[in-house]
Parts: C-alpha cells; structure tokens; sequence
C-alpha cells in the first residue's frame, strides 16, 4: 500500500475518518521505536497525543541489548540481518499489530545503527496499512534527504508539536503540507518545511509515556504488553531528562550540528524547573516504588548553581533513590558535586575522549586542557564519587604519540574508576565525518552495511592493541607500573590475543550482567543498602500496623458498654 496525501483532502466530516481508523472515537496512532527501550522522543510524543485525547501506543521493536544476541547468520530466509536482526516471526507480529489497529499514522524512531532496520521495516508496514509512514529521531534530522526516500513524512528536530498538528490536521482533512518541522511528499515532489522555534517552557509538556497499558514489545518471537526483559536498565532504574540541549559542540556528537540548526530559534540549552522534575519522580515512584537508581541522561547534569541547590533540597525531602548523571571535566564543581551526592550521587559518568589536547581541541572541538581531567578525578575521589570515563579511540587523524598521550592520562587518575574505550564511529554528515572527508582519510574507515555509519576496522592488530591495552587500565589487578613493558613489547603489539583474552577474563571478574554500569563492588554495596532500606521500610510498616491495632483495641475498650450488661 502507499500513502496519497490526497486522500487526506476529500473528507466532509470527522466520522469517515473515525470509521476508517476506528470507532471508538480516537484516532489511533502507532510509534515504533528500534533497538532502544529508553526513547524518551517517542515516549513525550505518545504522551502529548494520549494527554490531547488520542489513542497513541508505543511499540518497541527489539531492546537495546538484543543487539548482542544478533545471529552470526539468517535462521530464516526472509529474516533480517544487517547490523541488527528482525526475525521473520517478529516482522508478522509488528505487521498485524498495526493491521488490527489501523492507525491513522505510524511512525518510526531509530538510530543511526539500526537504520537499515528502519527501511526494512517500512516496507513491511507498508504491506498492511496505507496510512503515512513518518520518520523522525537524531538520525532522520541529520539526514533528511535520505530519509524522505524511505518515508512519506519526516520530522526534522523536536517532535512533539509537529506530530500533534499532523495528528489533528489527518483527522479534519486539512492539508499536512506546511507543518513545520516537517518535510511531505506530496504530487511526486518534497516539501521542506523551516524548523520552528525550540520548546523553550519544557514544563509545558506531559511527563513521558511510560504507562504500561499502552506500550508493547516485541522479542524473542514473542509480543508482550508492558514487558521488558530481565537486562533492560529500565526494569530496576528509571530515566529522567532535565533539559534538552547541550553547552558544547563536540565535533563526534549530534550538538555539534545542533547548535547551528537551532540559530534563530531560540535558546538552544534549556532546563526543566525542578518542580517539574521532581513531580516526574514523584509520579514513578508510585507506580515503581521499589526503582533501585534514576539515571538523569542530560548532556550535561551539573550546571546551575542556583538550579542544583533547588533541586538538592527537593530530591532529598522528596525522592531519596541513589543516582547517576552524565559530566564533563570544566563542569565538575565541587560544591555542586557535594550537593549531589550528599542527596544520592553515587557515581558520574564523565567523557575524556582523548589524552591529547591537540586531539581535543582540532579534532573534537573540545576547548579543554587533559589537565582539567585530573582535576576533575582528583575533586571526585575526594567526594567519594566513583568516576565512569569515556574514550574514543581509532581515527585515522590520532598519531600513535597521541595515544601514548591517553595512556599517560588514565596512569594519573586516582583509583577506583571506570573506563569505557570505544572506537570511535563517524555518523554521516556529523562534523567529525565531514573533517575526516576535507583530509582525504575516508579510504580507511568503512562503511558499516545497515547504518548510516563507519567505523575504523577492529580487526588491525594496531588498533586492537591500544584497546585492549587502554582498557585494561580500568583493573587495579594490574599494576600501573607493568603498563610500560607491556606498551613497548612489540610481540603484544604484532599479536595482541593474550591482551584480549587477559582483558576479557578481569571484565567478566569484575562487572556484573556485562555491563560496565554495575561493577560488583558498587553492585554488592548497592544491595546491601537497599536491602537496609528495605527492612527499615517493613520495620516501619510492622509499627504502623501495630500502632493501629493498639488505638482500635483501645477504642473498643472506651466503648460505653450495653445497658443489660450494666444492670448485671
């Protein structure tokens, strides 16, 4: 089936578009998010259309750490397999949901990485249903010209009020054309409409939508209703944002475009009062009393002076679950971390990226000395707040003495910490990619089939070498003084195995469920706490219950007593 807009355009009254997409007097609209159960876009988008009185579901197509489970090959002909996996089984699924639901748009929400995904998946819904087909998300608004291939409307930066004037303009047959926000094909030909301004009041929108009875997965050949499985961060933790926007332009990152594509549309880094946030929490905490961490997934958390010790006050007379929050190395204050973890701050998740300022600065457009790291380390392990850093490796502009420059680095920061080492991957027409293009080095990163991606390939012995060897800095088992024999044995570095294998034994040792997020000591001291607060919570429970059985058995005895009783 395929969209005509026109068809849109012919309706007298609501009702004949009610009784194609359903009679119960909702319009019906269906978002599928990819890979990824966190997509906070697609959960405001569904809660703004339910808030305003329509029947918006969300279906999340696989969860994020599937993607460790993809087949090395198809069991099944028809089955997808580029980069991430749709199973033939799970591709019916989706389609009779949407068949039974008949919705009046379907939309899609992806990653770069699952890209490839998306398009296969359009063709699929597209088989069953003539309703538009829209796309939107980083990867849709940083690529717009290829998207619009694939889809019949794109949405190009924040969704919610575009999806809602579509959603409306649908129902009364009004033309979809010049929505901003978003591009429409229409008569062969492609409408680019500007963005609008940003959302700056972003406590003018609903709570996002993580009501159970209206979002559904889809794993595992199975489909379920308000499931997530065992893995997912989402089942003990929750996920809150307190504001859109970032301070930097990291060359690697989505701000680093963001900033230009928001000039004349207002204030591009915006925050959430903390009334609004705190109201969030609050709303979860009731339906999920017993969440064993928040995570706060802003850029940036630690800004705001004034902001922070707003929020401080509140989260502890109010909230109480231990936390995490994303940093960067000028942002780490001491006053504003000890407001933070005197309240819950049990860790920072903070990127590095590069021991090399020359790195940082011409490559990352990160305008930060290394020096700031340590810094930062040194105020952080002083708090006791244990550190999670993130670096990138890889990209064939790194000389090798830039390397040994992150080595030294990571050697000078206080122990215990945390280290992700990721290679470095360029997502199409991202500034970094765009640089690496102008310096005729494209020939030696490769494009990753199903994404809009590359990546610098792992399989080098150079590169596998300096992964292995930056990563395994992240174990105090190993001392720091073996790391210069082990850099400068050129056996490791001809044949890096014994590295990799040393470095995936202490990983499994470590970490908890393969995940860099639950180190089994902080794990272990997390279990424990929350095992106190929990026999603290039923040893509560028991006095109330207690007392309350102790006033009624007074009560009675206060009773005046029957008057045969008393003549007796």
């Amino acid at each position: 089936m395929e969209f005509n807009i026109d068809r849109f355009h012919k309706y007298d009254n609501i009702n004949q578009l009610y009784h194609i997409y359903g009679s119960d007097g909702m319009s019906r609209i269906v978002i599928i998010s990819l890979y990824d159960e966190f997509c906070l876009g697609p959960r405001y988008i569904t809660s703004l259309l339910q808030t305003e009185g329509h029947q918006a579901e969300l279906v999340l197509f696989k969860h994020c750490h599937a993607a460790y489970e993809t087949p090395k090959e198809k069991r099944d002909p028809r089955d997808y397999l580029e980069h991430f996996y749709a199973g033939i089984h799970e591709i019916r699924l989706l389609q009779n949901f949407i068949k039974e639901r008949e919705p009046l748009w379907v939309g899609f929400s992806f990653m770069s990485v699952s890209s490839g995904l998306a398009v296969e998946l359009t063709k699929h819904v597209r088989e069953v249903t003539d309703a538009p087909i829209v796309w939107g998300g980083i990867d849709t608004t940083v690529n717009p010209e290829w998207a619009i291939e694939h889809a019949d409307i794109i949405c190009v930066n924040e969704g919610e009020h575009a999806s809602l004037e579509l959603t409306q303009a649908l129902e009364t047959g009004r033309d979809i054309s010049s929505i901003p926000n978003l591009w429409v094909k229409k008569n062969g030909a492609v409408i680019r409409n500007d963005i609008r301004p940003l959302i700056q009041d972003l406590d003018s929108l609903p709570y996002p939508n993580f009501d159970e009875s209206t979002i559904w997965h889809i794993d595992h050949e199975q489909m379920r209703q308000g499931y997530l499985p065992d893995c997912s961060p989402l089942n003990p933790w929750y996920i809150v944002m307190t504001s859109r926007g970032c301070p930097y332009r990291c060359t690697f990152c989505i701000h680093g475009l963001g900033h230009e594509m928001a000039k004349g549309k207002g204030k591009y880094l915006r925050r959430r009062s903390v009334k609004n946030v705190i109201g969030e929490l609050l709303e979860h905490k009731r339906r999920k009393p017993y969440t064993s961490q928040i995570m706060f997934y802003d850029d940036v958390f630690t800004y705001d002076r004034k902001w922070i010790a707003e929020f401080a006050a509140a989260y502890k007379k109010e909230i109480h679950i231990p936390f995490w929050v994303y940093t960067y190395p000028d942002m780490c204050d001491p006053e504003i971390l000890r407001q933070l973890r005197d309240v819950g701050l049990i860790y920072v998740h903070m990127g590095i990226q590069s021991g090399s300022e020359s790195v940082l600065r011409e490559l990352y457009d990160r305008q930060m000395s290394p020096q700031k790291v340590l810094t930062a380390g040194k105020t952080l392990k002083d708090l006791g707040i244990f550190t999670i850093y993130d670096m990138l490796v890889g990209i064939p502009l790194e000389t090798e003495e830039q390397l040994r420059e992150s080595l030294r680095l990571i050697l000078q920061i206080p122990e215990p910490f945390g280290l992700n080492v990721w290679p470095i991957i360029y997502y199409r027409n991202y500034k970094l990619t765009k640089d690496l293009h102008a310096a005729d080095a494209d020939d030696q990163v490769q494009h990753v089939k199903g994404t809009n991606a590359s990546i610098t390939p792992e399989n080098t012995p150079y590169l596998r070498f300096w992964l292995s060897l930056l990563r395994l800095t992240r174990y105090p088992q190993i001392p720091r003084e073996m790391f210069p024999t082990l850099l400068e044995n050129e056996a490791l570095r001809n044949d890096p195995t014994p590295l990799e294998m040393m470095e995936r034994s202490l990983y499994k040792a470590v970490f908890v469920h393969n995940s860099e997020y639950l180190h089994k000591d902080i794990f272990i001291d997390q279990l424990q706490t929350a095992n106190a607060q929990l026999l603290q919570e039923i040893e509560q429970l028991r006095n109330r219950k207690v007392m309350k059985l102790q006033n009624r058995i007074q009560q009675v005895l206060r009773w005046p007593q029957p008057a045969a009783i008393q003549a007796n």
